[in-house]
């Protein structure tokens, strides 16, 4: 099966991948995290630590499936 991934999503991937098994992502207001966010391309679909981390869920635009990924929330 192939997925195609937008830039954005592209660049959350590999940044889940550089920072190994936790998936975790400490992303400033301008990260990839938050295009995706802003882009509709994910949500935030729970927040923790005082809305420092959540769980991002991407979601590629007309599709009914989404991934689930671990990151930290964006500092807006």
């Amino acid at each position: 099966m192939t997925i195609r991934m937008t830039k954005p999503q592209t660049a959350l991937l590999g940044e889940l991948n550089r920072n190994g098994d936790k998936g975790v992502i400490k992303s400033t207001s301008d990260g990839s995290a938050c295009a995706l966010v802003e882009s509709g391309h994910a949500i935030w679909q729970q927040k923790y630590s005082g809305n420092r981390t959540g769980l991002l869920v991407i979601t590629p635009i007309g599709r009914g499936h989404a991934m689930a990924w671990r990151a930290a929330r964006c500092d807006l």
